[in-house]
């Protein structure tokens, strides 16, 4: 598995939780992940966190990532095999002075606690 970023826009209208919580804010990601060789391999936002400089992580938000106003990444298991890619934008709530240093995709296989891919993207 491969997986591409780029910083994208807040997107104006997620789901209930238009403005973040008082002390934080939003920031997205438009993120790409193209299985290059492997057969039968899922893929999901709550495979990604973003991480910051005290070590603390941060997952997607179930309430924005399955709103359909905008071009989300899937919050459902998307089922991919060698050269399909999928494509959205990922949003994540972290405290207004996170200094963020990565974001990491980890497609484990949970049932069997099998680790078969971990990208770090360092930002």
């Amino acid at each position: 598995m491969s997986v591409k970023i780029a910083n994208a826009t807040v997107p104006t209208q997620i789901a209930l939780k238009t403005t973040p919580k008082t002390g934080y804010k939003f920031v997205a990601y438009n993120a790409t992940v193209t299985n290059e060789n492997a057969t039968d391999r899922q893929v999901h936002a709550n495979m990604f966190a973003l991480h910051d400089s005290n070590k603390y992580v941060y997952n997607t938000d179930y309430l924005i990532q399955t709103n359909q106003s905008f071009n989300a990444f899937p919050y459902v298991y998307k089922m991919t095999q060698p050269g399909d890619k999928v494509n959205g934008i990922l949003v994540f709530e972290v405290p207004q002075n996170a200094k963020l240093t990565s974001l990491t995709y980890d497609d484990h296989s949970v049932a069997y606690n099998n680790y078969r891919g971990n990208v770090t993207i360092k930002l």
